[in-house]
């Protein structure tokens, strides 16, 4: 196969994803607040998604603010803002009334094995 360079045909573009697992601990028609393993960096943007009833949300993201947690070196939070949607579709936001602390436990996906967070490089690092 010869090198991507070499080739003649059109360049593709891709999006390279990364999952994290989460609990939602906080959410409104603004934006959430998430715990996790990985400390995310300031302006960078995502998709949240989450099974709620047996429908699948989602919702695109700003991280506005992330921190690790003090005295629990292994857990970080994220304050994200929920970024323009197209019209249609099933978004978080539409529900995030229903969703209250009415629940006995937040929203929660189960992830991998628990790891030690890892510092998001940024352009001051």
């Amino acid at each position: 196969m010869k090198p991507f360079a070499e080739r003649g045909d059109t360049p593709y573009t891709a999006v390279l994803t990364r999952h994290y697992g989460v609990d939602v601990t906080d959410i409104s028609q603004q934006g959430c607040r998430f715990h996790g393993r990985e400390l995310l960096a300031i302006g960078d943007v995502g998709v949240l998604s989450a099974t709620i009833g047996g429908q699948l949300y989602a919702e695109l993201f700003r991280v506005s603010r992330s921190h690790m947690l003090p005295g629990l070196s292994i857990l970080c939070e994220a304050g994200v803002e929920f970024l323009p949607i197209p019209s249609g579709g099933r978004f978080l936001r539409d529900i995030a009334s229903r969703i209250d602390g009415a629940h006995a436990a937040p929203l929660r996906r189960v992830s991998r094995a628990p790891q030690k967070p890892r510092r998001a490089k940024t352009d001051a690092s």
